[in-house]
């Protein structure tokens, strides 16, 4: 299975590295810090914020499609 997507995630890859790149560029000037640090910044920086809002979005989703609000009203 993973062998019929994997020319989509290398296009995927391919398209979004120059994004990676500026992002990288940007905290390497900004912050004045070597190019592997800037790296593993941007590499969590978007782990992170990506990892989150995921997840905050498959929650809405169940809770849009199921009617459960995701926060309980008193």
């Amino acid at each position: 299975m993973l062998n019929v997507i994997r020319p989509a995630r290398f296009a995927l890859a391919m398209a979004i590295s120059p994004i990676f790149e500026k992002g990288r560029k940007f905290i390497e000037d900004k912050f004045r810090v070597s190019s592997r640090t800037a790296t593993a910044l941007v590499v969590v920086f978007v782990n992170l914020i990506g990892t989150t809002s995921l997840m905050a979005l498959g929650i809405g989703l169940a809770s849009l499609l199921s009617g459960v609000p995701v926060w309980a009203g008193r």
